[in-house]
Parts: C-alpha cells; sequence; structure tokens
C-alpha cells in the first residue's frame, strides 16, 4: 500500500523527469494548476465551477525556470446523471489569452460531453465523447473527442479519504476550422488521485500530445495540478 509520502516522492520525481525530457529535446513544457468547486443536489442534477491558469516553462536548467503565462481561465458545468454510469455535461469556459498576450484574442468555449464508466472487480474504466466549440473573434473551431481511462487504487481504502489511485487515458482529437486545414491529434496521460479528506481530491497528471501527426507534427508535454472540493 503506498502512503502519501511516497506519492508526492513519486511527484516530485516525475517533475524532474520531464524537465530533463523538456530540456534536452525541445519539447515545450506546460504547467496547468486548477481549481474546482462542485455542487452536488439530491436530484440527479449537479453543477461546478471552475478556474485554471496555464504557463510554459521554457528554461528548466540553469538558476531559474522562465515561465511565460499563456492564459488563465473559468468555466461553469452543469451535470446529469442518468445512473451511477451514464452521466452528460454542458460546460462554458471563458479563457483570457489577451491579458498575457497581446498578440492573442480571448475565447469563449462550450462543450458537451457524455461520459460512460463501469467496474470491473476494483479497476474502473471510463469512455468519454465530447464535442468542443472555440469561438474566437474570428474563426470558430469545431473539436471532436474521445477518451478511454482506467482507474486503478493503489491502496485497499473504500472511502474517499485518502485513497490513492492511478489514472491511465488516451484521447483522440480532430479538430475542424473554415479558416484552416483539419487537424488530428493524441494525447497519452498518466497520473495520480488522492482524496485527501472526505469531499477534497488532488489530482497530478503528466500529459503527452502528438499533435497534427497528419500536417505539420509537433509534440507537447504538460503537467495538470488539480484540486476539487465537493460542496
Amino acid at each position: 500500500m503506498l502512503k502519501p509520502t511516497y506519492f508526492l516522492l513519486v511527484v516530485v520525481i516525475a517533475l524532474c523527469s520531464i524537465s530533463n525530457i523538456s530540456a534536452q529535446s525541445g519539447t515545450e513544457f506546460v504547467w496547468n494548476p486548477s481549481v474546482q468547486l462542485n455542487f452536488k443536489t439530491e436530484s440527479a442534477w449537479s453543477f461546478n465551477i471552475g478556474s485554471a491558469y496555464r504557463n510554459t516553462i521554457a528554461n528548466m536548467i540553469g538558476e531559474k525556470a522562465d515561465f511565460e503565462s499563456q492564459h488563465g481561465q473559468f468555466s461553469q458545468g452543469t451535470n446529469y446523471a442518468f445512473n451511477s454510469s451514464h452521466k452528460v455535461n454542458l460546460t462554458f469556459t471563458y479563457r483570457f489569452n489577451k491579458v498575457f498576450r497581446e498578440d492573442k484574442g480571448n475565447e469563449f468555449r462550450i462543450t458537451e460531453k457524455y461520459s460512460f464508466t463501469k467496474k470491473y472487480s476494483t479497476i474502473k474504466t471510463g469512455h468519454q465523447l465530447k464535442v468542443d466549440q472555440r469561438i474566437l473573434a474570428d474563426e470558430t473551431i469545431h473539436r471532436f473527442r474521445y477518451r478511454f481511462q482506467v482507474v486503478v487504487p493503489l491502496n485497499n481504502l473504500e472511502s474517499d479519504a485518502k485513497k490513492l489511485s492511478g489514472v491511465f487515458s488516451t484521447e483522440a482529437l480532430s479538430s475542424f476550422s473554415a479558416m484552416a486545414k483539419p487537424e488530428i491529434d493524441q494525447r497519452f496521460t498518466a497520473g495520480l488521485e488522492y482524496g485527501f479528506a472526505k469531499k477534497a481530491k488532488f489530482n497530478f497528471d503528466i500529459e503527452y500530445r502528438f499533435e497534427d501527426y497528419l500536417h505539420d507534427s509537433n509534440d507537447r508535454f504538460f503537467v495538470y495540478t488539480s484540486l476539487s472540493y465537493d460542496l
């Protein structure tokens, strides 16, 4: 059984490994911290609000890292659960790009999502279908996404408090716009989910993105740190 101390050690080792890969290969390294509040009701409906901030770490070797802010964002989501396995979600997101980068306009995003989960003994699998509309000042980008996820418990606790799980997923994403060629991406994610309190969770995820691999391909590493709390 993994203890929280080992969990923190894994986080430190992963960050150091990714930073070395990024510095040696020139691959872009991005950190995306976020927080979210979940509002549950006695019905099938639930709601959430969240905030996130993204920055690129341009230099990971030397006296200090060079952080370059990309954007901040706020989101509001509405969820409906048909049962414990089938759920739909509608989320509105406003992304502030221009505050940090004058050459980029702000973005309004609408996301529709359907998710299905199934449990096999202690392992949980999840399928997610998602559609995005990224509304920019001069164009709208339509994105279609499918993600498959596996959640594996790393300790024997039944309650969410102090529960530690490994999370692994892959996502295929295609983007279409009247002003650009279609783009197809593939994403691979591995992470840890830790319920450090009864209603609070912390997630640490490392994501590798292989973007636009049919045309002008490039790759990026993302590190996601997120804190969520159920009200």
